[in-house]
């Protein structure tokens, strides 16, 4: 079971972070060695955050699991 809070959240108008600089495309010849580490895998473990349930929901998750 899920809960969550309810609030009023207001987005700040610039936030700078001096050291954190996400990569936003990723490497597709990571991604390919994640993946066939995963298939390879006699039992895998997926560990994901809150950003699963909100967005994409347990549904997806299970989906990419069982594929």
């Amino acid at each position: 079971m899920c809960r969550f809070a309810s609030g009023l959240y207001s987005r700040p108008n610039d936030i700078v972070h001096q050291g954190y600089r996400p990569r936003l495309k990723g490497d597709p010849a990571k991604i390919k060695n994640a993946i066939e580490l995963m298939q390879q895998a006699k039992r895998p473990l997926f560990y994901t955050g809150g950003g699963v349930v909100i967005n994409s929901g347990p549904d997806a998750s299970r989906t990419c699991a069982i594929w």
